[in-house]
């Protein structure tokens, strides 16, 4: 009955060809074998929900989000919660799963790198989960969780960051098409963001991996933009108090992004 069971869930989330195959291999493994295989998944597939929702009251609260750079600090933080809670329990899923397709003598448990691997596919949540099974062939939609966003078409991604000298404190990025000639630079260029500013401290390239560029804009991924058409960016910021705080404006650049293209910039003001 339980192994009935299990093909029934499994004909739920497993294409025809898919499940043709596990049934083809479950086929080769004893029913016990393919009961304790089946439960450990399941049950590992359960732990990854339940770690992911417990981990999102952190990632989700503003001061994290503000602070961190999140694409750094979650799959370490998320690694470090899920090697805790396998170390405590005691649990290895890996090493469960081999022992259970295997035919020679059982490993003992836990197994040092089972309980590694079981840590980190934890790690990946819910969609980490999804993408083994999709590894595996036993799933061929993935879904927008485990899609990576990508730059549209007839767009282009551009990131500015400013190194501060002669200027403190915000700073305006304005970008638009260039005006025309004889005209202000900044003419018919809207606000497309402020960049909050602020001392890049110590730490070197450790620091900024792990911490919110302050001095980015955006702080993640990059603005849109028409592709194949003329652009210009102009940053508008203040001098410093012992300089007279006068405004002080960027030279404007300009460029035509090609289609699909992700551009950083570096500008100093």
């Amino acid at each position: 009955m339980m192994i009935r069971g299990a093909f029934l869930l499994a004909a739920a989330f497993l294409p025809a060809r898919a499940l043709a195959q596990a049934e083809t291999f479950a086929g080769q493994l004893p029913p016990e074998a393919l009961a304790s295989a089946t439960s450990t998944v399941l049950i590992l597939f359960l732990i990854a929900v339940l770690l992911e929702s417990a981990l999102a009251v952190l990632f989700n609260w503003r001061p994290f989000v503000e602070t961190f750079n999140a694409r750094a600090t979650r799959p370490l933080l998320a690694f470090v919660v899920a090697y805790v809670f396998v170390a405590t329990f005691q649990y290895d899923a890996v090493t469960a799963l081999v022992n259970a397709v295997r035919r020679t003598p059982q490993l003992p448990m836990p197994q040092m790198l089972g309980q590694v691997m079981t840590a980190a596919i934890l790690a990946g949540g819910s969609s980490g989960v999804n993408t083994l099974l999709v590894s595996l062939g036993f799933r061929e939609v993935r879904t927008p969780a485990t899609e990576l966003p990508k730059v549209p078409p007839d767009r282009a991604w551009v990131a500015i960051s400013v190194e501060q000298e002669r200027t403190a404190g915000q700073v305006l990025v304005l970008i638009g098409k260039p005006p025309a000639e004889g005209a202000p630079a900044t003419e018919g260029l809207a606000l497309a963001g402020v960049i909050p500013g602020g001392p890049r401290g110590s730490g070197g390239a450790l620091r900024r991996f792990f911490l919110r560029d302050v001095n980015r804009f955006p702080p993640f991924g990059g603005y849109q933009v028409p592709s194949a058409e003329p652009c210009r960016i102009v940053l508008r910021g203040r001098a410093k108090k012992e300089e007279g705080g006068e405004p002080i404006v960027s030279a404007p650049l300009d460029f035509v992004p090609a289609k699909g293209a992700i551009i950083d910039l570096a500008i100093r003001l």
